[in-house]
């Protein structure tokens, strides 16, 4: 069951049943997971208005949200917007909304990106929750970097070395720094095997596949400071079925050229939209498991959830999901 909570006046108000519809969203490259939250308020009912005048909720109102008693968004209400449709809509962002709100310089000398991450958050008065641990010690200058960047270029230059990719999320009030698909959820995509039998197996309601080779990078020749030629790495197969897609590297101290050229080849992307029902478990930066049979790439695959929309009707009950994945690279 989902529930929404508000303070007003230091006082708590559970707000549920003002409600018409709830989604939370949030993509990979977002900063924050958003709450929109469509309220019942007629512009001509007097005495209603009077009942949601003690309820208000403008900018800086704290919002949360439970789910079957298990707290899965908490936030402040940044937006506001009353229309003559008789509704109130509220927008409101989790409290990663302040990494994107504050700057910082730091020059950082032989330190790890989850020592400097936990020393930027400090500095902000923002507590530290899980932050992916690393061994690579790096020299890195930020100058005049919005947090949120400034931790996401520390773990990219991680990434230039192991391969993996992080993303930033939030736990309560704490931020988090995680490794792309390092959670699976243990529910797998797939649709019913009979749509007409009463007990429903799957829970896939719609999906699109696109594949594109847009992005894709086949060979890197690596370079000196100077722009002398040292080595190359290359995808055979792709070039001879896709032509040469070339990119350049120059090779940076206190990191192995070949190592970081490699991570930058970049085979064919293949994403799907689907619409699946309500699974709190499926959130962007987890990995799922899809058993789609229409499509034999998607058969049997494990994919990074990229973004994703929760939607409840609050009258009905409800609840879907909608979810954008990537192959795992």
């Amino acid at each position: 069951m989902i529930r929404v909570f508000k303070s007003y006046d230091n006082k708590v108000y559970e707000i549920t049943d003002l409600g018409k519809s709830l989604s939370l969203s949030k993509g990979i490259t977002s900063v924050s997971r958003q709450l929109s939250y469509n309220i019942y308020y007629s512009i001509t009912d007097r005495k209603n208005n009077i009942l949601l005048g003690k309820m208000q909720m403008g900018a800086g109102t704290k919002i949360w949200v439970t789910l079957d008693g298990e707290e899965i968004f908490k936030g402040i209400v940044i937006d506001r917007i009353l229309s003559n449709e008789d509704t109130l809509e509220i927008i409101a962002f989790n409290y990663a909304y302040y990494l994107n709100k504050n700057t910082i310089t730091k020059n950082y000398n032989n330190i790890t990106a989850d020592s400097a991450t936990r020393d930027i958050l400090s500095e902000i008065g923002v507590q530290a929750g899980y932050i992916a641990p690393s061994n690579i010690k790096l020299r890195y200058l930020l100058a005049q970097k919005k947090v949120y960047d400034a931790i996401m270029e520390l773990y990219t230059q991680v990434s230039k070395q192991t391969g993996k990719q992080y993303f930033i999320y939030m736990d309560g009030i704490k931020v988090n720094v995680g490794e792309m698909g390092g959670v699976l959820s243990n529910t797998i995509i797939k649709p019913a095997s009979d749509p007409n039998a009463e007990t429903c197996d799957g829970n896939l309601i719609s999906f699109s596949y696109k594949d594109s080779m847009g992005n894709m990078i086949n060979k890197v020749k690596i370079y000196d400071e100077n722009n002398n030629y040292i080595s190359q790495v290359q995808n055979n197969g792709e070039i001879a079925y896709y032509g040469i897609l070339q990119d350049n590297y120059v090779k940076e101290k206190d990191k192995d050229a070949t190592v970081v050229a490699k991570n930058m080849l970049h085979g064919v992307d293949r994403e799907v939209e689907c619409r699946v029902l309500g699974n709190w478990n499926y959130r962007t930066g987890y990995a799922v498991h899809t058993q789609i049979p229409y499509v034999d790439i998607l058969s049997n695959a494990k994919m990074h959830i990229i973004a994703d929309t929760h939607t409840w009707d609050i009258q009905t009950g409800e609840y879907t999901t909608e979810l954008t994945l990537s192959f795992v690279r």
